[in-house]
């Protein structure tokens, strides 16, 4: 997703944008990429960055091409003189002779994107404003209730998100098929059993997360709203979608379980125990 924005910005293709690894020796400070953040906060500090780069590459070209930075544009890896055809030179040229005029100096784009001051963690009063844009989904969760047994099967979860623009369409649906999956691991099976203060299950045998065997048919939908709130949102109009994913499958799981018994069970994981309980012992 970086390095499509990096790509979008620079005019260049995909498949010539390289995202390297980063060590903590060099790599610029960074409060992390929790609250779904990394579209939204480090894709503008991307964008920024991509800008600065290809101002510096064209004011060299305009040099070159004998006219003014603000006459060029770039497009497919190519730089061109606006109402020119036929005037321009390649992004890769410009930027290999202006390293070279340099004497191999680099070409460094800088940007930054801290949060506006109106986006605030919420207080004790529960006042706030937390996020840039805000995301929203809903989660439908088709289920089937063994009564015999108090097994829960999930058979079907619609998820459907607005989350802005979508910069990697299979990526965002990745993101969601997982956060559904680690979804119902919360609301039918796992649980950490204590005794005197010790786990009981420490290892993925006894503390059971779903497996391929437990995937659902999840069918993902995005609904690409407009930015909202006071900030200025994502890049492009993008918003966050690593915790949304998450959040309403459990909920929707209990629901439609509520539904298939015609009693809610209000504690999870729902566990088989829980389903024969909350059915009194009846069979029928």
């Amino acid at each position: 997703m970086l390095a499509q924005i990096t790509a979008e910005e620079l005019g260049v293709g995909l498949e010539d944008v390289r995202v390297s690894g980063v060590d903590t020796d060099v790599t610029p400070a960074c409060l992390g990429a929790y609250a779904s953040r990394v579209t939204t906060v480090g894709g503008h500090a991307v964008a920024r960055a991509a800008r600065d780069a290809r101002e510096k590459i064209l004011a060299f070209a305009a040099e070159r091409l004998e006219c003014r930075p603000e006459d060029l544009e770039t497009e497919d890896g190519e730089i061109r003189v606006e109402g020119a055809p036929g005037r321009g030179m390649g992004f890769s040229d410009a930027a290999r002779e202006m390293i070279t005029a340099a004497g191999g100096k680099p070409i460094v784009g800088e940007g930054a994107f801290v949060t506006p001051p109106e986006v605030v963690i919420p207080d004790a009063s529960r006042y706030g404003h937390a996020t840039l844009a805000y995301a929203f989904a809903a989660h439908v969760a088709e289920v089937a209730v063994d009564i015999e047994t108090g097994r829960v099967v999930i058979e079907r979860v619609t998820a459907v998100h607005d989350s802005g623009r979508i910069i990697n369409p299979l990526a965002a649906e990745g993101q969601v098929e997982g956060g559904v999956v680690q979804g119902l691991g919360w609301a039918v099976s796992e649980e950490m059993v204590f005794d005197g203060g010790q786990v009981m299950n420490p290892n993925f045998y006894d503390y059971r997360i779903p497996t391929i065997v437990d995937a659902p048919d999840v069918r993902v939908r995005f609904v690409e709203g407009e930015p909202d709130g006071d900030g200025p949102g994502g890049p492009y109009g993008a918003k966050g979608l690593g915790e949304p994913a998450l959040v309403p499958t459990a909920a929707a799981v209990a629901n439609a379980v509520a539904h298939a018994l015609g009693t809610r069970i209000r504690s999870l994981p729902i566990t088989p125990e829980k389903v024969v309980e909350a059915l009194g012992g009846s069979r029928s």
